[in-house]
């Protein structure tokens, strides 16, 4: 969203050095209109006044925000668009805690991208970005780089700076968007390294060693860290959530449990999926997370003895409950699982009392 606004200055400056400078600003910014509504099918509409109406005695929108709606009442937009940008407002309204480097963080932390994508994104592709970096730098020193570089050189950092400063920070997922653009930045990595012998050697390592990091995991890619961080039996050091439970462990803790003839199993699930897809009712013993305190008899699961527990990763922090429930998992928390089904469900055994 601020893209434009920060980048208009150099545009028009741009624009100003053109003959008909002002018939280039305006097919300028129609273009920018075009390409939008384009993006969204052309569903587009203006918003009515009872909308704008709504959007004015919102508390979050900002004064320039409520502003520029007014506009919309007669330049027709995507609605899907401008929910979108309500949405990211809304989010900067509200306190969300995040599980980063083992601890709890309660109104976020503005490292929370920074370390997600040093942890996810593959080593190799982090070296062709540092190599491409590195090359465009030298360029740009030596002013053969265009100024219209900026282009796909300053999206990507501007969105995960702008992201670290809102605390939804639910899993690198919601940075996704600026990974493209590091792309770019290793495609001049790749093109430096291509250019002599030696350095294509380095580079055709660096294509296995991207095969073997993400074909290991394979097919459990959500659980995906790099070498450098340990792979994904040491995620859960760094980060939870969408980066490495987001409910999909169940086939694997299936699988798992059959293998190693562990059921019955008690099963305390994050996730969407219903565990009786894969278990026979007497397979498994469903404990609810304390998500209210009507589901759970104490605050704190006492596990017992000669029992096989299998717990969602990120539910064992407790970031998500009540302060009264945040220590539910505590018994899990400095003990060794057992088994990492698909990286994302943790199971333990705890061993019968003599």
């Amino acid at each position: 969203l601020l893209y434009v606004p920060l980048l208009a200055p150099v545009l028009i400056l741009a624009i100003a050095r053109r003959r008909r400078a002002v018939l280039w600003a305006a097919a300028a910014v129609v273009l920018t209109w075009l390409v939008v509504i384009a993006a969204y099918r052309f569903d587009i509409r203006t918003l009515t006044p009872p909308e704008l109406e709504q959007i004015s005695a919102t508390a979050y929108l900002p004064a320039p925000v409520k502003a520029a709606a007014r506009l919309l009442t007669f330049i027709p937009i995507p609605l899907s668009l401008w929910t979108g940008v309500s949405t990211l407002f809304s989010n900067l309204a509200f306190e969300m805690p995040v599980y980063l480097l083992g601890k709890v963080w309660p109104e976020g932390n503005p490292w929370y991208f920074a370390v997600a994508l040093a942890v996810k994104v593959p080593v190799s592709l982090w070296i062709l970005m540092l190599a491409g970096g590195g090359a465009l730098i030298n360029r740009a020193y030596h002013r053969r780089l265009a100024w219209t570089a900026l282009l796909w050189l300053a999206p990507g950092f501007l969105y995960i700076a702008l992201a670290s400063t809102v605390p939804l920070q639910l899993g690198v997922r919601l940075v996704l968007p600026a990974l493209p653009f590091g792309l770019l930045i290793a495609a001049a990595g790749v093109d430096w390294l291509s250019r002599t012998h030696a350095r294509q050697a380095l580079l055709a390592l660096l294509a296995l060693v991207f095969l073997f990091e993400t074909g290991r995991v394979y097919p459990d890619g959500i659980g995906f860290f790099n070498l450098a961080a340990g792979g994904p039996a040491r995620g859960s050091h760094y980060l939870l959530d969408s980066n490495l439970d987001w409910g999909q462990g169940l086939p694997a803790l299936e699988s798992w449990a059959r293998r190693n003839k562990v059921l019955p199993i008690r099963l305390s699930y994050f996730g969407a999926d219903m565990p009786f897809r894969y278990f026979r009712g007497n397979e498994v013993e469903l404990l609810a997370p304390p998500w209210a305190e009507s589901l759970v008899k104490s605050d704190r699961l006492v596990p017992e003895p000669g029992r096989y527990y299998a717990i969602g990763a990120t539910l064992i922090p407790g970031q998500f409950f009540a302060p009264k429930f945040k220590d539910y998992y505590a018994a899990f928390r400095d003990r060794e699982p057992v088994a990492r089904p698909g990286y994302a469900i943790f199971v333990y055994y705890f061993e019968p009392t003599p």
